[in-house]
């Protein structure tokens, strides 16, 4: 690995936070797009692409996965709304501004979640301000401070040192880490066609290592995942390949059947749609996912049927035991009634009797 690409130059006199947003925007959308992905996946590296090292310098260990449950779904995918949305608003002078002032803010120690929020409702993006307050009550700020640390971290760099951001992102692996992970990922390939899923998953662990930002070894290794029943790790590696590939259709596949497994059908049903628009540039793998649609719709319907029929069983059950309540109830009430005509004609002893009987069920 070649390790210059995350070092900080040192701390000089910064320019108004004005003046670096008017350089920034002064850029050509589609450069200031281009830049937009490459932050995006910087801005994910602590959390999805960097191995569990205490000796490497990371904003918050604490935070890497490696596998997803829905609530680390969850902030996830709200990381991944904000990055896109920032992509749209990359030419936006107030946009880049909120995101500038807000990290200064919290280099300074303030988080003021009022500001957070009204800084995203100039997007005027709903859905992604009700999850960010959801996000705020699990009090996983630190997810939102990757965001804003790395985002004013790589505006400045590009604006005021001519940082080439694309080149070095490009060069941030060399050349013969990548070879040694193409020869351990062939090995992982041969594995795989054996069934060996086990084993495949080793070495194609071993080439993430060499190169942590292939999207195909995240792919291969997600099937590999799935095939072996450990849907979690599977669903996490297919989230890793559509945020360094989303117009990847085979990512959004197989992150689908993870959701799948694990029984969030409507969630699949979500992800696949959107997988859909992000890959509506590439019919074959689009074919695809239109196929995987349609058996998740069924999928969706036959989870709906089982679970309308237990209700229906579990009515008509509950019915049935109420029936048979008051048909027993009936019986005891006639054989209450022949009784009391027994005591009436005998008078006196029966009455005694019944009279016991009472007493006993008081204490």
């Amino acid at each position: 690995m070649r390790g210059t690409f995350h070092e900080c130059s040192p701390k000089k006199h910064e320019p108004a936070i004005g003046d670096i947003c008017k350089m920034w925007c002064s850029k050509p959308v589609f450069q200031l797009q281009t830049y937009c992905d490459i932050i995006k996946i910087c801005t994910f590296r602590p959390l999805l692409f960097v191995p569990h090292d205490p000796s490497k310098k990371c904003h918050d260990p604490s935070c890497q996965f490696d596998e997803l449950n829905m609530e680390k779904l969850c902030q996830i995918e709200i990381l991944e709304d904000i990055t896109e949305l920032v992509k749209k608003f990359a030419d936006d002078q107030l946009f880049i501004s909120g995101i500038l002032t807000t990290e200064t803010d919290l280099e300074k120690g303030i988080l003021r979640t009022s500001e957070v929020l009204e800084w995203m409702k100039y997007a005027d993006h709903i859905g992604i301000l009700q999850k960010l307050r959801k996000l705020a009550d699990y009090c996983c700020w630190s997810i939102l401070k990757l965001f804003f640390s790395a985002y004013k971290h790589y505006i400045s760099k590009v604006t005021l040192e001519d940082y080439n951001l694309v080149e070095a992102f490009e060069s941030y692996y060399c050349d013969n880490c990548m070879m040694n992970s193409e020869n351990m990922k062939k090995r992982g390939n041969e594995a795989f066609a054996k069934e060996k899923f086990d084993t495949a998953v080793t070495f194609y662990t071993k080439a993430i290592e060499l190169w942590p930002e292939n999207h195909f070894l995240y792919g291969n290794r997600a099937l590999c995942f799935l095939r072996i029943g450990q849907y979690r790790k599977a669903l996490c590696d297919g989230k890793r390949a559509i945020i360094l590939k989303p117009c990847w259709p085979k990512g959004h596949y197989r992150f689908c059947d993870a959701l799948s497994f694990l029984g969030e059908h409507r969630k699949a049903l979500e992800a696949n749609e959107r997988g859909q628009d992000q890959c509506r540039e590439n019919p074959e793998g689009l074919k695809g996912l239109l196929e995987q649609h349609e058996k998740l719709k069924n999928q969706m319907e036959e989870a709906r049927g089982i679970k309308q029929n237990k209700h229906r069983l579990k009515k008509q059950l509950s019915q049935k035991n109420s029936s048979e309540y008051v048909s027993f109830g009936n019986q005891e009430s006639k054989k209450e009634t022949k009784n009391q005509k027994l005591c009436d004609s005998h008078h006196h002893p029966c009455q005694q009797k019944q009279t016991n009987v009472s007493y006993k069920s008081m204490y």
